[in-house]
């Protein structure tokens, strides 16, 4: 559910193919091209320039709900079952909706109580706490999105939401 003054309005803030396209001497930043989040407090940056990071595109839908899309798992053109990437800007308080639009198993553990891990740089600092089940509102139904145009298959989406629990964050999922 979008905010109404969101209502109708999205932004790309990362776009992995946008990102490409600018060429290797960009390649290597982790939230500069392609990656960039608006300036507002709760606005998160979207980074996926590691080892195992998979994000292809995220869009804003509302002021803290996010669409996002996968790239496939390895050898595989269409086969996303897991997800790996890091937000930055993460403001203590904040519940911040994440939408991974396009995952591809017909039926999930998330649906009988598997929650996704989490780690929080600060909370490693501060608690000495590393990865984590922190997420609530987790869901895993049929997208709107198919995997061809033509195909009568289905995504899934599976959605949840992490609450920030400090100012300035960088978070894992």
């Amino acid at each position: 559910m979008q905010d109404t003054e969101w209502a109708g309005h999205t932004k790309v803030v990362f776009d992995l193919s946008a990102s490409c396209r600018e060429g290797a001497a960009n390649r290597g930043r982790s939230s500069s091209v392609g990656m960039k989040g608006g300036t507002g407090v709760s606005e998160l940056v979207f980074s996926a320039n590691f080892e195992g990071g998979n994000l292809a595109k995220v869009t804003q839908v509302g002021k803290t709900e996010y669409d996002i899309l996968l790239s496939p798992d390895t050898e595989t053109s269409r086969h996303m079952q897991w997800f790996y990437f890091k937000v930055s800007n993460v403001q203590k308080g904040i519940n911040y909706k994440l939408n991974l639009v396009n995952m591809s198993k017909s039926k999930s553990l998330y649906n009988k109580g598997l929650q996704p891990l989490t780690y929080s740089e600060q909370r490693l600092v501060h608690e000495r706490l590393g990865w984590s089940r922190s997420c609530q509102d987790i869901a895993y139904y049929k997208s709107s999105i198919y995997y061809r145009k033509r195909s009568r298959t289905p995504f899934r989406t599976l959605t949840f939401t992490y609450t920030g629990e400090y100012n300035g964050d960088k978070v894992h999922d």
